[in-house]
C-alpha cells in the first residue's frame, strides 16, 4: 500500500467545468428531493457544476502546462438554458440523474478545451453530453414518474462567461473542489 501512496504523491485529480450560478444549483439540487433517499445519493448544491473534460490524476508539474494550453482556448460570452431531466445510461439502468444544458455553444467549448489539452488525460469516447449531474443512483430505483414531470421543465438560464480548471480531493465525506484557475471568455 505504501508504494501505491507514493506513486500519487505528486499527483492531482483534474477536470475543466463551467461553473451555474447559486439560484440554478439551489433549483436543481432541490429536484433530487423528490427521487426516492434511499436509492439516490444527491450531488450537493456547492458540487454542482458542468463538465467539460475529465482529466483524471494528473503529475503535478504538469499543472503549468494545462494552465497555459487553457488559456489560448478563445470563445465569446454564450447563454445557455437549463432545462429538462434524464438519466444514464438508460431508464431500465439508471446509474446518474441529470438536468440538461440546452445551448449550441456548449459543445462547442468543450471541443476547444478538449483539442488544447490533446494528449492530456483521457480521451473520451463517448460524445459531449451537455448536463448537469443532480443525483447519482446507489440501488435500483424507478424515476419514470420524476422524468415524465419534468422532462420538458425550463429551471432557468445563465451566462457562461468563463471556465475553470479544478481539483477534486476524494474524501470519506464525497469530494471537495478548488478552483486551480478561472479562464474567462472575450465579451
Amino acid at each position: 500500500m505504501m508504494e501505491f501512496k507514493t506513486l500519487m504523491d505528486g499527483m492531482k485529480r483534474l477536470f475543466v467545468a463551467v461553473e451555474l450560478p447559486e439560484e440554478l444549483r439551489n433549483r436543481v439540487n432541490s429536484l433530487a428531493k423528490e427521487l426516492p433517499r434511499e436509492s439516490v445519493k444527491a450531488v450537493e448544491k456547492d458540487k454542482i457544476h458542468l463538465t467539460l473534460k475529465f482529466l483524471g490524476d494528473v503529475p503535478e508539474d504538469k499543472i503549468g502546462d494545462i494552465e497555459e494550453r487553457l488559456g489560448r482556448v478563445k470563445f465569446k460570452n454564450f447563454s445557455c438554458t437549463v432545462s429538462g431531466v434524464g438519466v444514464f445510461p438508460s431508464p431500465d439502468y439508471i446509474r446518474v440523474v441529470w438536468a440538461g444544458i440546452k445551448c449550441d455553444e456548449m459543445p462547442e467549448l468543450a471541443a476547444g478545451v478538449e483539442n488544447a489539452l490533446e494528449g492530456i488525460g483521457k480521451k473520451e469516447s463517448r460524445p459531449f453530453s451537455s448536463h448537469v449531474t443532480i443525483a447519482r443512483v446507489k440501488r435500483k430505483t424507478d424515476a419514470k414518474d420524476f422524468l415524465e414531470k419534468h422532462k420538458d421543465e425550463v429551471f432557468g438560464g445563465f451566462d457562461v462567461s468563463e471556465f475553470v480548471l479544478m481539483q477534486s480531493e476524494l474524501g470519506r465525506e464525497g469530494p471537495t473542489y478548488t478552483i486551480l484557475k478561472k479562464f474567462p471568455l472575450e465579451k
